[in-house]
């Protein structure tokens, strides 16, 4: 019966107007207790800085701004409060600011665009005014020192000075703390090299005193360079030896001839790759024809070396004296066989030089051998002269390799026995006329 009179009411239009009105009227009251009742609201907002660009057209910056943090207070309900968090700030403006030193600036508060200030009251902040200090921004060139104490692998390597590239770096930053800056050092972490290093490095910066600079201190600059191309030239100093090579001929070799290069050796330095493989310098080549038992005057030479090394020393020539042919001798004979090969077509040829004497060396007992067949039994020395190298008439001094001396009708292996010296032949080259 309970039940049918409740659903009867739950069910009628009466009820559920009646209802409404209460909830309308609740939601009605909820609304006007929270609007009408107020509560005091703190907020600690950070400080915004506008106009920073001018002031950095100025080359102006701020170095520190005091405080920090503002607080703003103000009466409001509890929903508007809900709202403002997090849309407020406070902000100054530093466009006006010219100069450098100490300064302070009003600070604002500034409210959500569009909002109703009729919802707040009591107004109120911590501070009205911030205080700002600014530097002048500038720029200076610092050193860069990259010192290398790390010394080599031997005494047969030296380090050359050090490349750095760049040789300094820029820095920007506040006036007052740049002029503490004296370099930029960096510190290069390898010992004992024996061959060129290089790397890129990061530097610090070292004040007068060699001391560095905070970390901290850092975050006010900027650098034209993080890192610099560190290089350790390494180069190996080696004593090299002289050498001369000898074109024999007339029973010379490498092992009977007495000689002396001075100086015998020099002192190079450079790359130690190509270093380590040089074991000697040929300064070039004596032909043995050109001398009897020894030389009368030493053959001169420069001493040529590698573009990449240096010559220590100093020494650009050396001297090779031949002080003997161990175990030969000379003998010379007058010759008048001398015998034109290889006429130029159209020219009669006549030889000037009527005799030579010709030198010949050898062991004693090959050139014995020769003697005896040389006159006894008539058998000559013959001086050969090719003319296929003259091209014009007239008067032609022929030399070596086309003045030649052969010996003739010998029947005994004498190849060792042979004319030392260079001989000149004069010839005339006359046309020939058709009489």
């Amino acid at each position: 019966m309970v039940s049918n009179i409740l659903s009867k009411i739950f069910s009628s239009k009466v009820f559920y107007i009646i209802f409404s009105l209460l909830v309308a009227t609740t939601l009605w009251m909820y609304v006007e207790i929270n609007r009408t009742n107020e509560d005091t609201v703190s907020f600690e907002l950070s400080v915004q800085v506008s106009g920073e660009e001018t002031l950095r057209d100025r080359n102006l910056f701020i170095t520190s701004v005091s405080p920090e943090f503002v607080t703003v207070t103000f009466d409001t309900s509890r929903s508007t409060a809900a709202f403002l968090r997090g849309e407020l700030e406070i902000t100054i403006d530093v466009s006006t600011i010219t100069s450098t030193g100490m300064t302070s600036v009003e600070n604002e508060i500034v409210w959500p665009a569009g909002f109703d200030m009729s919802l707040v009251n009591k107004i109120s902040m911590s501070t009205n005014r911030v205080t700002l200090n600014i530097d002048r921004y500038t720029s200076k060139q610092i050193r860069v020192e990259a010192p290398y104490r790390g010394g080599t692998s031997s005494e047969d390597y030296v380090v050359d000075p050090i490349e750095i590239d760049p040789p300094s770096i820029t820095v920007d930053g506040p006036e007052d703390l740049l002029s503490r800056i004296s370099v930029a050092f960096v510190d290069i972490l390898r010992e004992n090299l024996s061959a060129e290093y290089i790397d890129y490095l990061p530097y610090v910066l070292l004040d007068d005193e060699g001391e560095q600079l905070d970390s901290e201190l850092y975050d006010q600059l900027t650098f034209s360079d993080e890192a610099v191309r560190v290089t350790v030239p390494i180069r190996m100093i080696k004593e090299v030896p002289l050498v001369v090579e000898f074109l024999h001929s007339a029973g010379t070799t490498n092992e009977n001839i007495d000689y002396r290069i001075v100086p015998d050796t020099i002192i190079l330095s450079g790359d130690p790759d190509a270093l380590q493989e040089l074991n000697s310098i040929t300064l070039g080549t004596i032909v043995t024809a050109r001398f009897g038992i020894r030389t009368l005057s030493p053959d001169s030479f420069n001493i040529v070396i590698q573009d990449n090394l240096q010559n220590v020393s100093g020494i650009t020539q050396a001297e090779v004296f031949v002080d003997g042919v161990i175990g030969l001798t000379t003998d010379s004979y007058s010759v008048r066989n001398i015998n034109v090969i290889n006429t130029p077509d159209g020219y009669d040829v006549d030889v000037l030089n009527a005799e030579f004497v010709v030198r010949v060396r050898g062991t004693r007992e090959d050139l014995d051998y020769l003697s005896e067949l040389m006159y006894p039994d008539g058998q000559y020395i013959r001086i050969e002269v090719d003319l296929s190298d003259v091209e014009n008439g007239g008067l032609q001094r022929i030399s070596p390799p086309n003045v030649k001396i052969h010996f003739d009708g010998i029947d005994r292996d004498i190849g060792a026995v042979g004319a030392n010296a260079e001989y000149i032949i004069t010839v005339r080259l006359t046309p020939i006329t058709d009489e």
